[in-house]
């Protein structure tokens, strides 16, 4: 009895740090592929981005990443908005994940889809007013001026808290 209680705590220590093990290797290569999108080197991004979900699939950074490397890639638009949709739906609080699902949105013509999620965004984080000006702009291109005013506003307030 004695000899199999040890044997449990001993496999699952070993399962534990493996566990742990895998995450820090994940989060480094998130890190790298992160490095290759500042480098403006996309397709190796995307390369590591895959690796990243393929030893982590629910890692909610690992599709967000993905996701932006094929912002930059034409014809890879609903590839983009894919990732970025699934990295919100794995973490509901990530705002970055939001704001740029807003600009995947925006960059796809889906103007509706794009103003729910940069309004997630400032839902989430009240200071990620970035958020708010792309929601201006937005009505503005639709002509909504009465909207675009009103969001506007809000922006204006938020952006005036930031700084006090």
């Amino acid at each position: 009895m004695q000899n199999s209680i040890k044997i449990l705590i001993f496999f699952s220590v070993l399962f534990y740090s493996a566990s742990l093990s895998s995450l820090d290797n994940t989060t480094l290569l998130y890190d790298k592929g992160v490095r290759f999108m500042k480098a403006g080197q996309h397709d190796e991004a995307i390369k590591t981005f895959k690796d990243v979900i393929s030893k982590s699939p629910y890692y909610c950074l690992g599709h967000f990443g993905l996701g932006r490397a094929y912002m930059f890639k034409k014809g890879m638009i609903k590839y983009a908005i894919s990732h970025l949709k699934y990295s919100v739906e794995l973490d509901r609080s990530f705002t970055r994940g939001y704001f740029h699902l807003g600009i995947a949105y925006l960059f796809a013509k889906k103007y509706t889809a794009a103003l729910y999620n940069f309004e997630l965004a400032f839902r989430n984080d009240e200071s990620y007013v970035e958020a708010l000006y792309n929601i201006v702009i937005l009505y503005e291109r639709l002509g909504k001026w009465q909207l675009s005013r009103a969001w506007y506003a809000k922006y204006l307030e938020s952006k005036s808290r930031k700084k006090g």
